[in-house]
Parts: C-alpha cells; sequence; structure tokens
C-alpha cells in the first residue's frame, strides 16, 4: 500500500502451498490505522518538504511553518559547543534565552511515525514494538537529552491464547557509569553569532559595540541582534546520534 506521499508500506504477506491453508502475517505501523487502511488517520504532513521535523530531520509535528527555527540560548555554556543549541536543556537552573521559531525539538510521541507497530503472525499471536528518541549527553550541561531517531525500548509477545503469557522485553541504554550509552558526533548547528545587525528590509545596521552598551550580554535583545539562524543544519551529516 501506498500513502499520498509516495511513501510504501508492506500490510501483509500470505505464504500458499498445495494443499495448506494460506498464512498470513499482517504489519501495522505508528501513525496510521492498522492493517493498511492510509485514510484521515494518516499522521504524516502532506508536504514532504514540511518544515515539521525536527533538528535531525525526523518529524516531530510541531504544527508551525517559521522560517526561523527556535533557538534556545545559554550563555554560560559557552565552551565545548557553543551557547546555542536547537532544543531546551532539562531542568536547566541557568540563565538562557529564547529566539522564537520552529520547534526543533525531538517528539517521542511523533518520532515513531511511519515505524513498525504490530505483527499479527498467521496463529494469532502478535509482536508489538514500543520506540523512544535516541539520547545522549550534552557534555556542557552533563545532561542527557534527546536527540534524533528512535530505538528499541521494548517488545511485547502475545501467544494469541491468552494475557497471561504476554512476554515483555525492555531494553535500556546506560553506560557502565549509569548515563546514557548514546554519543554525538556534533550538536546540529542552526545558529551562529554575528559581530553586527543590519535590517535587511530597512537598511539600518547597529555595530557590535552599540547592542552591546544598549543591551548587555545577558538580555534576549543581544541575542536576537546578535544571532544568524538557518533553516537547515550547517553540520549536516555530523550531527548524527
Amino acid at each position: 500500500d501506498s500513502h499520498n506521499n509516495s511513501q510504501n508500506f508492506l500490510t501483509n504477506v500470505s505464504f500458499y502451498g498445495p494443499g495448506c491453508n494460506s498464512k498470513e502475517y499482517k504489519f501495522s505501523y505508528y501513525g496510521f490505522a492498522e492493517y493498511g487502511d492510509f485514510g484521515p488517520t494518516t499522521a504524516f504532513p502532506v508536504d514532504p518538504d514540511s518544515k515539521q521535523v525536527d533538528a535531525w530531520g525526523y518529524y516531530n509535528g510541531n504544527g508551525t511553518n517559521h522560517q526561523a527555527p527556535k533557538i534556545y540560548v545559554y550563555p554560560d555554556l559557552r565552551t565545548t559547543t557553543g551557547a546555542y543549541r536547537p532544543y531546551e536543556i532539562p531542568n536547566y537552573s541557568g540563565t538562557y534565552y529564547v529566539l522564537p521559531g520552529n520547534d526543533l525539538s525531538p517528539k517521542e510521541e511523533k518520532i515513531a511515525y511511519g515505524s513498525l507497530s504490530k505483527i499479527i503472525y498467521p496463529s494469532g499471536g502478535t509482536s508489538s514494538f514500543e520506540y523512544e528518541c535516541n539520547s545522549f549527553l550534552d557534555e556542557d550541561a552533563n545532561v542527557e537529552v534527546k536527540g534524533g531517531g528512535i530505538r528499541i525500548k521494548a517488545i511485547n509477545h502475545f501467544d494469541g491464547q491468552s494475557t497471561a503469557t504476554i512476554m515483555r522485553k525492555e531494553y535500556i541504554y546506560k553506560s557502565d557509569l549509569g548515563v546514557t550509552s548514546g554519543k554525538i558526533n556534533m550538536l546540529p548547528a542552526y545558529a551562529i553569532s554575528t559581530t553586527s545587525y543590519k535590517d535587511l528590509i530597512g537598511g539600518a545596521t547597529k555595530s557590535y559595540s552599540t547592542i552591546l552598551s544598549s543591551y548587555g550580554i545577558n538580555s534576549l535583545n543581544y541575542w536576537n541582534y546578535l544571532t544568524v539562524r538557518t533553516k537547515h543544519d550547517m553540520y549536516l551529516g555530523e550531527s548524527i546520534v
């Protein structure tokens, strides 16, 4: 079966043999009605170039269509990876600013759309799959954050006879130190600092010294004026979890 974005999904496989009943395996996917009904319940964006994706390019259903990405600025973290993040650092207690725009944060309830959710076997038994976001350690903040893509969280096996016999297998992704085992090559970059501001419509300019003296580094205006945001990851191909 095919969705109207020409995304193809295998919904069933049948095996036939002489003198044997056919054996059918059925497959269902997150974001779709079960067993190949690609009707109004389809959750994927209609536009294949939709901006409803996270910083790694996975669907997050953010429901916005801004040209500029939403950026979190952490002035006190300007060390290894810089002050800019395309996501909010969990439980961060320091000062930070938010430049409004397209939400690039991974959404666990959306990111699995299109992934296999269940297999139904000819016997009536099933295997169902649960996913979660990949995660990695933000080294500057020393905090685990959600990254792009998914990994298996749990698999539930049901024999088709009794719910008492469901076997659940869970997966944990931790290092020997008890922190996430996920690693990232490089944070995705959707913003860089600049040393001056120019209004592209009116042509007015502001120098760095003028902005600094007017607002100070610890202000939203400072970061609004001296941040250039891009629609695409400047480290595309490098920021892989």
